[in-house]
C-alpha cells in the first residue's frame, strides 16, 4: 500500500496505542535476540506527543504499521522457539534446554549444572539434532530426511517423532 493511501486518518493516541503494543512485545524476546530498536519506537513515542498535521499523521501511521509487520515475523520464529524449548522439555528427563540470543543452547540438568550437547545421550543427542534442523525450516514443503532413528532413540520417542518434528517446524509445514 502507497504512503498516504488510508482512507482514514489514525488518531495520535490510537498510533501511541498501537506503537506501545509494539515495544512491550518486542522486550518480551529480548532473550532470543529479535527485539527492534526500541530507540525508533521511543523516537516514534516522542514525535507523537507534539502536534502533528493529517499528512503527517498518515505517513507515521505506515512507519508504526511496518514496525507491526516486522514484529509479527519476529513473534513467529520466538513461538517455534518456544515450542522447540517446550518440545525438549517433554522429551528429555532431568534436563532443560533454552536458546539464548547470546549464549546460544543451555542445557541444564535437574542439579542446575549447565551441560554441553556432548554429554547428552546418543538418542537425546540425535533428537536434539533433528529438532534444530526442524527448527531451523523456514519454508513450506522443506524436506527432513531422518535415517533409521530408531537406531537412537527410545520407542515412546519414535511414536511422538513425528508430531514433534512437525510442531517444531509450525509455519513451514515441512
Amino acid at each position: 500500500r502507497a504512503i498516504g493511501s488510508q482512507t482514514e486518518i489514525p488518531t495520535q493516541e490510537a498510533l501511541v496505542q498501537r506503537i506501545e503494543k509494539v515495544r512491550v512485545r518486542a522486550t518480551k524476546m529480548r532473550r532470543y535476540g529479535l527485539q527492534t530498536d526500541l530507540l525508533d519506537i521511543q523516537a516514534l513515542s516522542t514525535v507523537l506527543q507534539g502536534n502533528i498535521d493529517d499528512q503527517s499523521l498518515k505517513v507515521i501511521s505506515s512507519y508504526v504499521e511496518m514496525q507491526e509487520n516486522m514484529n509479527e515475523g519476529r513473534e513467529l520464529i520466538a513461538r517455534r522457539v518456544i515450542a522447540f524449548e517446550d518440545i525438549m522439555d517433554d522429551f528429555l528427563v532431568g534436563k532443560t534446554i533454552r536458546v539464548d540470543a547470546v549464549a546460544g543452547l543451555i542445557i541444564t540438568t535437574s542439579m542446575g549444572t549447565v551441560i554441553s550437547e556432548k554429554q547428552l545421550s546418543s538418542g537425546e543427542y540425535h533428537f536434539l539434532y533433528m529438532m534444530v534442523s526442524s527448527l531451523l525450516c523456514q519454508r513450506t514443503g522443506s524436506v527432513i530426511a531422518i535415517d533409521e532413528p530408531a537406531l537412537s532413540l527410545h520407542v515412546s520417542w519414535q511414536r511422538k517423532l513425528v508430531s514433534a518434528l512437525a510442531r517444531c517446524a509450525s509455519g513451514a509445514s515441512p
